[in-house]
């Protein structure tokens, strides 16, 4: 079995004049978690059907439904980090998604979770910055937003800006152009039909069959605002995002395969980038989809891990 977390020999060379790192859990300070976004913001998560997982046990998945999750401040020296611990049964899951932690860090909050919860085998995380155990190298892409929609328009290189301006041109003149964007609010009509075309799309152009209703998708996705573009009365693309933090995160995007020559998720990304600017968002999170013509969009290494704890009684920091 795994030992605790622990730094390389040439690691705890680097560290050993390090100050000493002291972690207390602090619940009120939640909004301190850096990057504040919702994957990050576990006292945000809503609560999931709990049959919606008696078919699926992930450990991820089952902290959704009836986890507890602890705010821990880690200091160090001067440094202050902020982050949140997902805990259900065996798993904890560690909300450090792109967060800028020093491995040494996160490697004292690992050890600092096992220590103190007897009952967790398995830590896990998504789109850590540092390779931290079993682990593995995936792109993540993000849009810095300007104050301005026009600034960000100037990023992208002028024949994409050609290029965007006439495939909506093209649209227009196949009939009337609309946006529309919903809350995540699953007894709305016009959101259930969002999601029944999302659920099409996705089909047609993944093979993909959620199997979920438009409440369990929200649930099990933090969905908070549903985008939609429409030709005349037809839906031609639907962009889901997680609004609830400073920082916004692109959940999903689908279109309709019979208007691919007017790339109707560019066209429907566009609206949603100047949407995200009117409200002070900062950033957009867009995982490892990289969305063509914005360039501002870049590529992060990062990771995956999962801890066990030791058979022994010695912890190795």
């Amino acid at each position: 079995m795994q030992k605790f977390a622990k730094l390389s020999s040439n690691e705890q060379r680097a560290t050993s004049n390090e100050q000493r790192i002291t972690i207390t859990i602090e619940n009120d300070s939640s909004h301190l978690v850096t990057p504040n976004i919702i994957y990050n913001r576990f006292d945000l998560w809503i609560n999931c059907d709990p049959e919606l997982f008696a078919r699926k046990d992930t450990g991820y998945d089952s902290c959704l439904r009836d986890g507890k999750f602890e705010t821990l401040h880690a200091n160090c020296g001067d440094e202050d980090y902020y982050m949140q611990v997902l805990y259900c049964a065996e798993t904890a899951k560690l909300g450090v998604w792109m967060s800028r932690i020093p491995r040494n860090v996160l490697i004292e909050v690992v050890n600092y979770v096992f220590r103190t919860h007897k009952e967790v085998n398995r830590i896990i995380y998504r789109y850590c910055l540092e390779p931290l155990g079993a682990h593995k190298k995936i792109n993540h892409f993000r849009i810095v937003l300007p104050e301005s929609h026009d600034a960000l328009l100037t990023r992208m290189p002028k024949h994409e800006r050609q290029n965007l301006n006439s495939r909506l041109r093209k649209l227009k003149q196949k009939g009337t152009v609309t946006y529309q964007e919903y809350r995540a609010d699953w007894d709305n009509p016009n959101v259930l039909e969002a999601f029944d075309a999302y659920f099409r799309f996705k089909n047609i152009t993944h093979d993909r069959d959620f199997g979920l209703t438009a409440r369990q998708y929200i649930q099990t996705s933090q969905t908070s605002n549903i985008y939609v573009l429409r030709c005349d009365d037809e839906v031609v693309a639907v962009r889901l995002s997680c609004e609830q933090c400073p920082i916004a995160c692109g959940e999903n995007i689908a279109y309709n395969t019979e208007y691919v020559k007017f790339a109707p998720g560019i066209v429907l990304q566009n609206y949603v980038l100047s949407s995200l600017i009117n409200k002070g968002k900062t950033e957009l999170f867009l995982g490892g989809s990289n969305y063509p013509g914005q360039t501002c969009a870049l590529p992060i290494l990062i990771g995956n891990f999962s801890f066990k704890p030791p058979s022994s009684k010695h912890a190795t920091s």
